[in-house]
């Protein structure tokens, strides 16, 4: 008795591929086997590696048609999709996200699968932040991040354009280099905070305001400000207890930062006196 097996199945494909802007492509795929040939032509956009869209489009000769929109938030992935062949349609829905705990702060972020950082930008929402010139997204509500995918083990450059941060606030540094643990995370501030400017109105040691053109230091870094009209002057970043001196005639006096007048804006400036000795 013998057997003979003369199914014998042939196939022949081909695949054009064509890349676009921003790392979508576009492709056909010809294929011709012993039960039949096949075309199909799709459309694809990756999600990017910061917040952004992403989706995927296929049909082919044969009835099937398969879409997928995606989105890449900063607190989670959604994606939704439909695929149809043979008068049957099915969708599907997704909806992913990880809690983040770090340096007592918690934040929900998109799927974590590597190395990550939560980073504060003081309390600055709305701000850019890029890795290696790549936008990683904006801070939330209260100046946090969360920064995926950074590469384990290695120097990360992430920074932030000084322009894109407000007038009033001032900062310690702009950029860093993290290097995350494989699979863990890392906590990082750059120092920024709003910056408190006061008008102060000063008095010397004999109740009067001070004469226009004193000069008034501050004892902390050493910088000065000058007296204007009325006896008042500037202070670009009010600090609570911030110690201040002046020469007033021969006498030399010393003040503490007073506190803001109460309101927002505040009705008037701030009055100090200052006097002879020790504040």
């Amino acid at each position: 008795q013998a057997s003979r097996f003369d199914d014998r199945h042939r196939l022949l494909g081909l695949s054009l591929v064509m890349p676009l802007q921003d790392n979508a492509h576009v492709w056909t795929q010809v294929s011709h086997a012993t039960t039949g040939s096949l075309a199909g032509l799709g459309w694809a956009q990756p999600l990017p590696p910061g917040p952004g869209w992403g989706h995927h489009l296929y049909a082919n000769s044969d009835g099937h048609m398969a879409a997928r929109l995606e989105r890449r938030g900063m607190s989670a992935d959604w994606r939704t999709e439909v695929d149809a062949q043979d008068h049957r349609v099915n969708f599907g829905a997704g909806l992913r996200g990880s809690l983040v705990f770090m340096g007592g702060h918690m934040r929900l972020a998109r799927t974590i699968q590597g190395s990550f950082a939560l980073l504060k930008v003081g309390d600055v929402a709305g701000i850019p932040v890029y890795r290696d010139q790549h936008s990683m997204g904006v801070t939330d509500a209260d100046g946090f991040i969360v920064l995926n995918d950074l590469r384990p083990h290695q120097d990360n450059g992430i920074h932030v354009d000084p322009n894109d941060l407000p007038m009033d606030t001032v900062f310690e540094r702009l950029q860093l280099r993290l290097a995350p643990a494989l699979g863990s995370g890392v906590f990082a501030d750059l120092g920024v905070r709003r910056a408190r400017p006061l008008t102060l109105r000063l008095h010397g040691p004999d109740g009067q305001v001070a004469p226009t053109g004193t000069q008034v230091r501050a004892l902390d870094d050493g910088s000065l400000r000058t007296v204007g009209f009325e006896g008042k002057f500037f202070e670009p970043d009010w600090s609570a207890g911030r110690v201040y001196e002046s020469v007033m005639g021969e006498i030399r006096c010393s003040f503490r930062a007073p506190e803001p007048p109460a309101g927002n804006p505040a009705p008037g400036p701030a009055d100090a006196h200052c006097l002879e000795g020790p504040p």
